[in-house]
């Protein structure tokens, strides 16, 4: 899996920490649930009627079921088809899921792709290109654990759907953070999610975008390898480059770099050339 850095690189490398932000600062709409329309009058279809009639056929005593078939009473039913829909309709439906203000402000999370060439993904978190990304093992139980320095955590995909997932319970209260609109298919992201606790001894820092991040701890052996955004600066290039080279962590750790394709509209992963380094 890919996390995907806008700058502030050398902060993942250096201090082996992985940045969150709180859900808030997604600054997903959805989550944030404002200017709602409020719902109207649901309109009935026939399926649900002809369902309805027949959930009133299975009720009948077998005595009464036994006089007519259920075409019959469908029929009977249906001169009364008025009341029926206004039964149907005045039937409540299940609220839809939401976070409070505070759950919004609580709870971190860092986000991770499955895809490294995907352009829309380089254009929205890797600084239209600028940045880097870094694969990581994302089936070590850094991730796959159910707690983090004993505090609980949760790792998952995002689910795409068309509509809004509806109120469970408490205890699946994470769910509005756990669904996307379908729209996004495309970005098949990645979550961990960790409440902001004072027990997980996270690092705090407000970037240049003014988003508080909490840098936390991780092994540094889950990273696979890093590659260069297709427009990363050549002063960043060097300025990773040469830590890269002077910290024995990362002296053989496999380093690439994102393209342009010379005649498709794609990005394409090349090995690079060890003089990119030095800025020649």
């Amino acid at each position: 899996m890919f996390l995907y850095l806008n700058s502030d690189f050398l902060t993942l490398f250096r201090d082996a920490r992985l940045p969150f932000i709180r859900l808030k600062d997604l600054n997903d709409p959805f989550l944030e649930n404002l200017n709602v329309r409020q719902a109207q009058s649901r309109k009935v279809t026939e399926e649900e009627i002809k369902a309805e009639i027949w959930k009133q056929y299975q009720s009948l005593p077998a005595h009464l079921a036994e006089l007519a078939s259920f075409d019959y009473f469908l029929e009977q039913a249906m001169q009364q088809r008025e009341q029926v829909v206004a039964k149907l309709a005045a039937k409540e439906s299940k609220p839809t899921a939401v976070l409070s203000r505070a759950q919004l402000s609580t709870i971190s999370v860092c986000q991770f792709f499955q895809d490294v060439t995907n352009l829309q993904i380089w254009q929205h978190y890797g600084n239209r290109g600028c940045g880097i990304v870094i694969e990581l093992n994302g089936k070590d139980d850094y991730f796959q654990n159910a707690s983090f320095q004993g505090v609980p955590q949760k790792f998952t995909e995002v689910s795409y759907r068309a509509d809004r997932p509806v109120a469970l319970d408490s205890a699946n209260f994470l769910i509005p953070a756990l669904c996307r609109p379908e729209s996004f298919a495309y970005e098949r992201e990645l979550r961990l999610f960790r409440p902001v606790n004072d027990k997980m001894q996270a690092r705090q820092k407000r970037g240049k975008d003014n988003i508080e991040r909490f840098y936390h701890k991780f092994p540094v052996n889950l990273i696979v390898r890093v590659i260069l955004g297709p427009a990363t600066s050549a002063n960043d290039v060097r300025e990773l480059g040469v830590f890269l080279k002077n910290d024995m962590r990362y002296k053989h750790l496999l380093i690439q770099q994102c393209l342009l394709d010379e005649s498709r509209y794609e990005y394409c992963i090349s090995d690079i050339s060890p003089s990119l380094f030095q800025g020649d």
